[in-house]
């Protein structure tokens, strides 16, 4: 990406999670989320926006979407899984 090219934020929100008895951190992924993340990723691809880099939670939903998700992309953007995206607010 050039300097002459606008930046674009995608917002990419994990699929549908499971209730077990444990933290919500900790919540994995239900089975419709799991066939629901690759057809995401795939949807994602579609759009042909490229992107380098993907702040993901460490919420285990959300890290399950992702490399479920990523399979489809064409180019694996570099990853981060980030704490703080975890619970975060637009104010942080």
């Amino acid at each position: 990406m050039s300097v002459a090219e606008p930046r674009r934020i995608v917002l990419f929100r994990h699929a549908k999670a499971d209730w077990p008895q444990v933290t919500d951190h900790e919540r994995p992924l239900a089975e419709r989320g799991r066939l629901d993340a690759a057809t995401a990723g795939s949807r994602l691809a579609d759009t042909g926006i490229p992107f380098d880099l993907a702040l993901c939670s460490t919420a285990v939903r959300t890290r399950e979407t992702w490399k479920l998700a990523v399979h489809e992309l064409a180019h694996r953007p570099k990853t981060v899984y980030e704490e703080r995206l975890y619970e975060a607010s637009p104010a942080s």
